[in-house]
C-alpha cells in the first residue's frame, strides 16, 4: 500500500486494510469474522484512537464501520477526540 486518498479510498496488504473518508480522514483497520461474529480493529492516527469491536451478525450483513462510525461520533460529540 503506497498511499490513499479520496480518489483513491482502499488499499489492502497483509490482512490490514488502509482507508480514507472525509469523516475519519487516513486510518488503519483489520476485519474478520465467522460465521455469525464479526470483528473489526480500527486505528485513526490523527486522533491515536484505536477501537476493537466485536459483534455478532452474518458477513452478508456487516455493520462494523457504520457502528465504529457512530461511536466516533459519539466521542466527538462528548469531546473526547478531537476533530481532524
Amino acid at each position: 500500500i503506497d498511499r490513499t486518498s479520496q480518489a483513491d479510498p482502499t488499499g489492502f496488504g497483509l490482512g490490514v486494510q488502509q482507508g480514507t473518508t472525509p469523516k475519519l480522514g487516513t486510518f488503519w483497520t483489520y476485519e474478520g469474522g465467522t460465521f455469525g461474529f464479526r470483528t473489526l480493529h480500527l486505528y485513526l492516527p490523527e486522533s491515536g484512537l484505536i477501537m476493537a469491536i466485536g459483534l455478532n451478525s452474518a458477513p452478508s450483513e456487516d455493520h462494523a464501520m457504520t457502528l465504529a462510525g457512530r461511536v466516533y461520533d459519539t466521542l466527538l460529540a462528548h469531546r473526547l477526540i478531537a476533530e481532524k
